[in-house]
């Protein structure tokens, strides 16, 4: 399970930087620690459960760093509470998320299916699951995740997202996973994730 703990508090960010080093070594979870001080808010892998501890606002949505990740389940903690906040969640995992990614290990599970996936075909997955259905266009996906501009003939892009829809149809899952907008580029299907989750 993958956490992204973020704050807007300097001192509780220092205070909690050993905890975050302490929990990444002695359990399987990933965790991420961020400032929501920074110009902008960036996470090595898409969270399963933010935890926000902050002095200042009570909803994610109060912050608008935070307004992306509104689908994501919320944690409200503090440095002196953060495991007994958090147990609940690494105690109970009898119902995972649907839908996981880790970056780190590389790996893409959508149900029981699990896909290995490159670097850059997980990043891509990731930045269109983030989106939630909202269409991105390949310029923009191009910028983001191969880091160099669009051309009108480049089919590089194509060939990653056409690599993503072989791997799912392998795993026996539909290659409308990623749609495909006319015009407008490419989206995530949370309509056909919530489907397939109804069926399992």
């Amino acid at each position: 399970m993958n956490f992204l703990v973020v704050t807007d508090d300097e001192q509780w960010l220092n205070a909690v930087k050993p905890w975050i080093a302490a929990k990444s070594d002695a359990v399987e979870h990933d965790f991420a620690l961020r400032s929501l001080n920074d110009d902008a808010l960036s996470y090595p892998h898409t969270p399963d459960v933010v935890v926000l501890m902050s002095r200042h606002f009570a909803k994610a949505a109060e912050h608008h760093q935070l307004q992306p990740l509104e689908h994501v389940p919320f944690i409200y903690s503090s440095p002196a509470s953060l495991d007994a906040d958090i147990a609940p969640v690494l105690v109970d995992e009898s119902n995972p998320p649907f839908v996981s990614i880790n970056l780190k290990r590389g790996s893409l599970a959508i149900g029981r299916k699990r896909l290995t996936l490159t670097d850059t075909e997980l990043k891509i997955f990731r930045y269109l699951h983030l989106q939630q259905g909202q269409p991105v266009s390949k310029q923009e996906l191009q910028h983001q995740i191969l880091k160099r501009d669009f051309g009108k003939f480049d089919r590089n892009l194509d060939m990653h997202v056409a690599n993503i829809r072989k791997k799912l149809h392998q795993q026996g899952l539909p290659r409308s996973v990623i749609l495909t907008v006319r015009g407008r580029g490419y989206s995530y299907n949370p309509q056909l994730i919530a489907a397939l989750q109804t069926a399992t």
